[in-house]
């Protein structure tokens, strides 16, 4: 090793807190390996590619034990949005289409204003009735990637099976993994299409990351409000 060895480049730290169990954590700015890292995995295209470059600096950047893969995808969302501000900078710019005559806008969002929607009331136990209820992991983005615009009816009950933690049955509690999804599977296939209903309400309900955004069109001069959702849509 050369004398360069010695050169010790020191990091920023800061204080977060972890949105769904409100603990501190701390986190730091990005460094050149792992924007090349994240630069690497855009160019690629590929989603899996840049989901797993997102999580590998995530995991880079908390400086608490975190295990990303267990990670709320609203939590791993807020935490890579805050990591990303420390970063390259605070506001981002947005192309957004007016509401009232679609000119796109350029528009700067100050990535420190994204919040947390949970929807009030919401609640991961799924109860069907006084003898059935089912209680719901969180859902990771390794769980998102899964589905998507055009997944089909398959895969998407496939995550709702992936989902289940836990089945209460009467005075019994079963936990869910791998060797029991087919029954898990039977189970919920068995319900009335009015109780499968409160699952398709549950992951709607989940809660999420979003910001708001408001700006005069360019082109026509009306106000415009939007509400941003999605990690996609904040860069």
């Amino acid at each position: 090793m050369s004398e360069l060895s010695r050169i010790k480049i020191s990091t920023p730290e800061y204080d977060e807190i972890l949105p769904s169990t409100q603990e501190a954590i701390k986190i730091r700015p990005f460094r050149v390996a792992d924007e090349k890292t994240l630069l690497i995995a855009s160019e690629s295209k590929d989603t899996k590619q840049m989901a797993n470059a997102m999580k590998k600096i995530v995991g880079n950047c908390v400086l608490n034990d975190i295990d990303v893969n267990n990670l709320a995808t609203h939590d791993f969302e807020y935490l890579f949005i805050k990591i990303r501000a420390k970063s390259v900078g605070e506001v981002s710019k947005l192309k957004l289409a007016c509401q009232h005559c679609q000119t796109d806008n350029t528009v700067d969002f100050d990535l420190e204003g994204v919040k947390i929607r949970e929807e009030e009331g919401f609640s991961n136990i799924l109860k069907i009735n006084d003898t059935l209820a089912f209680q719901m992991k969180n859902i990771g983005l390794d769980d998102v990637l899964k589905v998507g615009p055009n997944s089909n009816t398959s895969e998407m009950f496939s995550l709702i099976g992936d989902a289940v933690d836990v089945i209460v049955h009467e005075d019994e509690t079963f936990t869910i993994g791998k060797a029991e999804k087919k029954d898990v599977m039977d189970i919920i296939e068995s319900l009335p299409s009015s109780d499968f209903v409160k699952f398709i309400d549950y992951f709607g309900s989940l809660p999420h990351v979003y910001g708001e955004v408001n700006f005069t069109c360019s082109s026509c001069g009306k106000e415009n409000e939007q509400e941003l959702k999605g990690i996609q849509n904040f860069f």
